[in-house]
């Protein structure tokens, strides 16, 4: 197998790995009586806790770079807002819905990346990035609402957490390039996914110790949120990435929406109406769309 055609299939492994994800906490809510708050926090205490075990061999005491002076401030939004926020808001969405619709919910990220991108750098999208634009929004309005202006289609708290979901998703997208450089990706993931942890467990003490996964299988599928999907998911797409370069890897990443969407229709039975099918095509091709984009600039570039 040459490195090319490994370096995609390690990294759709990466983006399958996380819709999976997904589908495991839709399942601890339905199944298995558990909520958000208790998902979200012990999720990012345990794979935080496990990250940083597999970091500290390879950083020694660098695995402490994110609390120097200059990186704290950034590093508690990142924590708090970035990582915390993202995925409590995600979860809640997964609750009110289901993991498909989330995660294409959180899939306006790009969108919202690129729009910061324009008023930061001053400059007005290109055509193809307001092509981009009107899909990611066109699909946000067809999942919302079914087509039918006057009536929506999914619950209100599901469309608000999981645009808030997206909202997170894009800052974490964008803190974490620069923080990684400084701190180090895994001392950056490890003591992110603790430290927002924290306000979790104590606005949701009461509750954290009074529920447990009840069998066998509430217990892999909390495995399947931390470890699958965390770690696994996580180093697989950073390898792939590696191999392959971040455009065809962000390209690849868009097999998250579509994994969530079929392991949720064959494990847990979720059925998706025409309208849903739509907006998650064209949420998904606004990703391929500026990952094309980002493509062609940069191929110019280099010429």
């Amino acid at each position: 197998m040459n490195s090319k055609l490994s370096g995609i299939l390690t990294t759709l492994a990466g983006g399958f790995l996380w819709g999976f994800s997904g589908v495991c906490g839709q399942y601890l809510f339905e199944r298995k009586g558990a909520n958000p708050q208790w998902l979200s926090a012990w999720r990012l205490l345990f794979s935080g806790a496990v990250i940083l075990l597999i970091a500290f061999p390879l950083y020694k005491k660098d695995i402490f770079k994110v609390f120097n002076r200059k990186n704290i401030i950034p590093f508690l939004i990142f924590a708090f807002v970035s990582l915390m926020g993202c995925q409590y808001t995600y979860y809640v969405a997964i609750a009110a819905s289901n993991s498909a619709t989330a995660t294409v919910l959180e899939y306006i990220s790009p969108a919202v990346v690129m729009l910061f991108i324009c008023a930061v750098s001053k400059k007005l999208p290109t055509p193809v990035q307001v092509i981009a634009l009107v899909c990611a929004m066109a699909g946000v309005f067809i999942m919302a609402t079914g087509g039918h202006i006057s009536s929506l289609s999914i619950s209100r708290t599901a469309l608000v957490w999981g645009l808030i979901s997206g909202l997170c998703y894009s800052l974490y997208t964008i803190q974490s390039p620069s923080l990684s450089a400084l701190c180090g990706l895994l001392p950056l993931l490890g003591w992110g996914s603790i430290i927002g942890s924290i306000p979790l467990l104590i606005i949701n003490h009461e509750y954290l110790f009074s529920y447990a996964p009840p069998d066998v299988s509430g217990v892999l599928a909390f495995i399947g949120t931390s470890i699958v999907g965390v770690i696994l998911g996580f180093g697989l797409y950073v390898k792939g990435c590696q191999i392959v370069g971040p455009v065809t890897g962000s390209l690849c990443a868009s097999v998250e929406p579509l994994s969530s969407a079929l392991v949720s229709f064959l494990w847990l039975g979720t059925t998706f109406k025409a309208s849903d099918i739509v907006g998650i095509v064209l949420i998904v091709g606004t990703v391929v769309i500026l990952a094309l984009d980002k493509g062609r600039e940069k191929n110019a570039v280099e010429k």
